[in-house]
């Protein structure tokens, strides 16, 4: 026989649970747009290197740096969503879904790169003291990828190509997952289709390649006007995280 507390323990999460839920997909559409706006860029390398790259990320740091909206469309949802699912996960008397399914496995490998992409992008250039003196968002253009990328070239193209590849089929599985759940009138699991799940594939394997040819684009592309002062800040920026010290 179950005691009062462990009832009213299970009554408990069985209310919260609906609302994790939608919760964790609420965030879906802005958390998107960002993906789409910030993954344009490296793969525009394949056409235009690292200048079109370049223009094109200040042009997408318009739409969501800066305060709120950095706030509101990136931070604010993807914490959202992190704590609503890990949560979720937590207090659900079975798992929602397999831990090695794929759309968890990417999820949380995503979740384990994400911290260190956002510190050597956003954090730490801009620590005031020297030697980084507050890089700025003009001089932390595609040159700063190309210097990592060409003086780290193993662990900058896995750290890319890692977190490109599990947030791309985190993406796409979690689109499937919601259509399924939102979309389908007859309530069958339509993801599971095999003319699915090849097209999720493919969309998969079109995207990671399309970012990893414009990383490799930004590899062998000489930097413009490669300034030794600015190098040698770049330098210190990504020798504050543990990846690039080892």
């Amino acid at each position: 026989m179950s005691s009062p507390s462990s009832s009213q323990t299970n009554s408990i999460r069985k209310t919260l649970l609906p609302y994790l839920t939608k919760a964790a997909h609420l965030p879906a559409p802005f958390i998107s747009a960002f993906l789409l706006v910030h993954l344009s860029a490296p793969i525009l390398a394949n056409v235009g290197g690292a200048s079109l790259s370049s223009s094109v990320m200040l042009l997408g740091r318009e739409y969501y740096q800066g305060s709120p909206q950095e706030l509101l469309l990136l931070f604010g949802p993807l914490g959202l969503h992190v704590s609503a699912s890990v949560l979720k996960r937590l207090l659900s008397p079975y798992p929602p879904r397999p831990i090695r399914s794929l759309l968890s496995t990417a999820g949380y490998t995503a979740l384990a790169i994400i911290p260190i992409h956002i510190l050597i992008q956003r954090v730490y250039p801009t620590d005031p003291a020297y030697p980084i003196s507050s890089i700025g968002p003009a001089q932390l253009d595609f040159s700063f990828v190309q210097h990592a990328l060409q003086k780290w070239p193993i662990r900058s193209i896995l750290l890319y190509v890692s977190l490109t590849a599990a947030t791309i089929l985190h993406a796409l599985e979690g689109f499937a997952l919601l259509n399924d759940l939102y979309l389908v009138k007859d309530g069958s699991a339509k993801r599971w289709d095999k003319s699915k799940v090849r097209t999720r594939r493919i969309a998969a394997a079109t995207g990671i390649s399309a970012v990893l040819g414009g990383v490799l684009m930004l590899w062998k592309e000489p930097i413009i006007m490669p300034l030794p002062s600015i190098l040698a800040r770049f330098d210190a920026v990504l020798q504050k995280s543990i990846i690039y010290r080892l």
